[in-house]
């Protein structure tokens, strides 16, 4: 697109979630939406036993972004 002085960089946050927060975030997911409703709460609940299990309390998720930065083209 003829950006000048793009620059490219990244850097990781972490986002805390709760257990419900987190299966929310999941349940909005493409590969969980296309399952039939049966389905996404068969996964649900195994995803709430599972953070329960393995994870309790409030989950910290690193998330990583990246960011890409250029001065636009002067038009004339």
């Amino acid at each position: 697109a003829g950006f000048r002085g793009v620059t490219v960089s990244e850097f990781v946050v972490d986002v805390p979630f709760t257990h419900e927060s987190f299966r929310g975030r999941f349940r909005a997911c493409n590969g969980v939406i296309q399952l039939l409703p049966e389905q996404r709460e068969i996964y649900d609940r195994e995803l709430a036993r599972l953070l329960q299990a393995e994870f309790p309390g409030l989950l910290s998720v690193a998330h990583r972004i990246y960011m890409v930065v250029g001065e636009r083209p002067t038009q004339g």
